[in-house]
């Protein structure tokens, strides 16, 4: 019965096509040889998926094709990642953005289970928990997150019932990437509380140990750390959180001899990348530390005279930006707090 109907408007949508003029009721009825009841109860279809539009011209009523673009020409065209699964979870429809995300052919994800493409947390939680009420018919929305390598991926998702020109049931999924949203409300939250303590703080020692484990956190750095200028021109690994392995030995002392020293002294930041397992030293001015992965550095001010630096070291090939501005305003809070600060072991020295 189903092939039957869909062969019918197949036969409507074809002599249509080749009609760009328009055809009424019973010129369409005439060409294929059916009777115009059946015809205008497959026209109702037709227009019901938006397939086909009627014009009226008086007592006349004229079908064309639809001269609208398809939706998967649209779709394609949006930076939302975009799924349709059916009343059996699998995957059915989906936009190249989606593709982008994952990185992998059509051929690999249709008629999966959506729910072996989007993986459970380590806690175990299942994404897409209000799916089986979205396919009941309810507008559901959540967010969730995904790791595609090293990288958290946080998606708000909003879910839309629909149904299939066949009738059946199936729910649109239109995916918005808040990751930077997410990492900015939570950089907000890190840098309230670090405020906070450092209005506490009794000493500078207290705020530059504070500013190093912020700065850890708010990167996900694998290690963090503070060098102090001390009286000859050279720094010294004054607090260090993390892979200590990180900052290798012939950081503890940093010479003023070397590109990456007078950078700091000039108050500039630092960053370099590193591909291999190559000591940082060796290719990059800035001795001691070992790849792969990145670093990154702003100076520390106090009273206008540079004081020393905060550094991170990131098992990520680069910094987003965002991360490198959270530092850069650690580093400015530091600064500011170590002016203002008249006890501890480092305001005791003379600058």
């Amino acid at each position: 019965m189903k092939g039957g109907i869909f062969v019918d408007t197949r036969k409507i949508t074809e002599i249509l096509k080749n009609n760009p003029q328009g055809m009424s009721l019973r010129e369409i009825s005439e060409a294929i040889s059916m009777n115009r009841v059946t015809i205008a109860r497959h026209l109702d279809v037709l227009m019901a998926s938006g397939r086909v539009e009627m014009v009226p011209f008086g007592q006349a009523k004229v079908f064309y094709l639809s001269q609208r673009v398809p939706v998967a020409s649209l779709i394609n065209c949006l930076s939302d990642v975009i799924l349709v699964v059916d009343d059996r979870m699998k995957i059915r429809q989906f936009n190249t953005a989606f593709l982008k995300l994952f990185g992998e052919t059509a051929e690999d994800y249709y008629g999966l289970p959506v729910h072996d493409v989007f993986l459970s947390d380590d806690n175990g939680n299942h994404p897409f928990e209000s799916l089986d009420m979205a396919l009941r018919g309810k507008h559901m929305a959540e967010d969730i997150a995904i790791k595609r390598g090293d990288e958290k991926i946080c998606l708000k998702v909003e879910m839309y019932p629909c149904i299939f020109e066949n009738g059946e049931r199936s729910v649109s999924l239109v995916m918005t990437d808040v990751s930077f949203r997410k990492k900015s409300e939570e950089l907000f939250r890190i840098n309230s509380e670090m405020i906070r303590k450092m209005s506490a703080a009794f000493s500078s020692d207290e705020i530059l140990i504070l500013g190093t484990e912020t700065a850890k956190t708010a990167l996900n750095a694998d290690a963090a750390a503070i060098f102090l200028n001390n009286d000859a021109k050279t720094f010294s690994n004054h607090y260090c959180v993390g892979n200590d392995e990180r900052f290798g030995s012939d950081f503890k002392e940093i010479w003023e001899r070397n590109d990456f020293n007078n950078q700091i002294l000039n108050g500039n930041p630092v960053f370099h990348s590193y591909a291999g397992n190559e000591a940082c030293g060796e290719t990059k001015d800035a001795p001691g530390l070992s790849g792969p992965g990145s670093f990154l550095s702003y100076p520390l001010f106090r009273k206008g005279i540079v004081a020393g630096f905060i550094a991170v070291f990131s098992k990520k090939s680069d910094v987003p930006e965002i991360e490198r501005d959270e530092l850069e305003l650690i580093s400015c809070q530091i600064s500011y707090a170590l002016s203002k600060e008249t006890s501890g072991k480092y305001c005791e020295k003379k600058l």
